[in-house]
């Protein structure tokens, strides 16, 4: 059995802005939960609705902790969406750099977990309910941006820019048919990783 902690934001968690009752999509949905469902992956759902980029040595040494004391193999990170929503000039490049601080004090603190991260962009948003041009045009950027710096430190690299992905009628979340489409490219990644 291989070990995955998945940290993110909403559509790691799996929110559902459909849903007015559960707001979460059901696990068997979700893709961490799909994945989980293989039989050959086991996932810590580490997700949580508007996180943005981690900033606190706290979220550092948590993830740490939580990768030692679940015998993590794989570490999927994937933020930036509600950082680039929360701006008033939406940079990808910009919110790239936040993302790269954070890669490079969870090394500095233990270069050990380097080959165990998979870093995946987020998906570029559409136009919708929570996003205007400037956010869809800026969120495009994210794929080349990560690559960087997925490059730069030596990291496994997924581009979520490449999956034919609907969204929600917000422009940000996944459909469930996108946790399916989502589940099946990060296992790809995965497999490979493993």
């Amino acid at each position: 059995m291989i070990n995955i902690l998945a940290a993110g934001d909403s559509n790691t968690f799996g929110f559902d802005p459909t849903d007015y009752a559960s707001r979460r999509f059901s696990k068997d949905i979700r893709w961490t939960g799909i994945i989980n469902n293989t039989g050959e992956f086991c996932v810590e759902n580490f997700g949580n609705n508007g996180a943005c980029i981690p900033a606190s040595d706290i979220y550092i040494q948590n993830i740490l902790n939580a990768a030692s004391k679940y015998n993590i193999d794989i570490i999927t990170f994937m933020f930036g969406s509600n950082d680039l929503l929360g701006m008033s000039l939406p940079d990808a490049a910009i919110v790239s750099e936040k993302m790269e601080l954070f890669l490079g004090k969870l090394l500095q603190e233990d270069n050990s977990v380097a080959d165990k991260i998979l870093l995946i962009s987020p998906p570029p948003m559409r136009l919708g309910e929570w996003t205007n041009e400037n956010i869809v045009n800026a969120s495009k950027h994210f794929s080349s941006c990560y690559k960087l710096i997925a490059d730069k430190l030596q990291l496994k690299y997924m581009d979520a820019n490449s999956l034919q992905l609907t969204l929600c009628f917000d422009g940000v979340h996944f459909t469930a048919e996108d946790h399916k489409l989502f589940a099946e490219e990060i296992l790809k990644h995965l497999t490979k990783q493993a």
